[in-house]
């Protein structure tokens, strides 16, 4: 049941770490560059976090990879080391064998925070969360 547990902590712990912190950094740049008065509408709120998000995913994707042949080693008879499925991946693919559907994985992540950033950002604003607008 907890098959790959471990290897999802360790592709999403980064992952949201990259994610929130870029798109805050991207933010403050942006409005600073834009406005330099922080406003900024539902449009711009998804395009930086679109970019944060597939920044995150591009970042990530070994991690995923990773996370995803531990997933799938679980599933035989095997219990899964991440040490040994990391050595035979580079094995068996070399180094490009770790950046397997970086293309799709960017894609989702990036319209995943296309849609959650600006919902968030318009959740803050309606709880008056926000202290910019």
């Amino acid at each position: 049941m907890y098959a790959g547990y471990l290897a999802f902590l360790m592709r999403d712990i980064p992952f949201d770490v990259i994610e929130f912190g870029s798109y805050a950094k991207f933010r403050e740049l942006y409005s600073a560059a834009s406005k330099g008065e922080g406003n900024l509408n539902p449009f711009e709120d998804s395009m930086l976090g679109a970019i944060a998000g597939g920044l995150a995913g591009a970042a990530t994707t070994p991690l995923d990879v990773l996370m995803t042949r531990l997933m799938l080693q679980a599933q035989s008879s095997q219990t899964p080391r991440i040490r040994a499925v990391l050595t035979e991946l580079l094995h068996r693919e070399g180094p490009a064998g770790l950046f397997k559907g970086i293309g799709p994985r960017i894609a989702w992540l990036a319209a995943g925070g296309l849609c959650f950033f600006a919902a968030l950002e318009q959740a803050k604003h309606a709880l008056g969360l926000d202290e910019q607008r």
